[in-house]
């Protein structure tokens, strides 16, 4: 017997173990936060700097990552946030601002990751200057 997989049964799943829809978003906010932190942290990292860069931040490695990273657990936010408002569907223009607000701050992190990958790729160490270098 071929078994499926679909949203309702991953609910049902992450409801046996303990983790309702609400709690679950919670806790994948919490985590995309935490994650595009590190991740705006790290982005110094692949900055030009006098004693060069590690090719693993300078190619966007790690950038990519993260924003894959950051699009899976946004994808498990939103889909928490649908099955928070299922029961029973927002009424009035206060309840959809609340849920659209989380919605775009769901979607927001992994969408800005992608230009500051990019904008770290494209920086290159010649733009490094110490104070000692004449304007040329």
């Amino acid at each position: 017997m071929a078994m499926t997989l679909s949203f309702d049964s991953l609910l049902a799943a992450a409801e046996g173990v303990g983790l309702t829809p609400r709690a679950a978003l919670t806790t994948l906010l919490t985590t995309e936060s935490l994650i595009f932190a590190a991740f705006a942290i790290t982005v110094s990292l692949a900055l030009p700097s006098d004693r060069g860069r590690s090719s693993f931040f300078t190619r966007g490695l790690f950038g990519w990552i993260v924003v894959a990273i950051l699009a899976v657990i946004a994808t498990a936010a939103l889909h928490a946030l649908y099955a928070t408002l299922q029961p029973a569907p927002p009424h009035g223009w206060n309840a959809w601002v609340r849920a659209g607000g989380v919605a775009l701050g769901i979607t927001s992190q992994p969408l800005l990751a992608i230009p500051i990958t990019l904008a770290a790729i494209k920086t290159r160490p010649a733009a490094i200057k110490t104070d000692g270098d004449a304007d040329v």
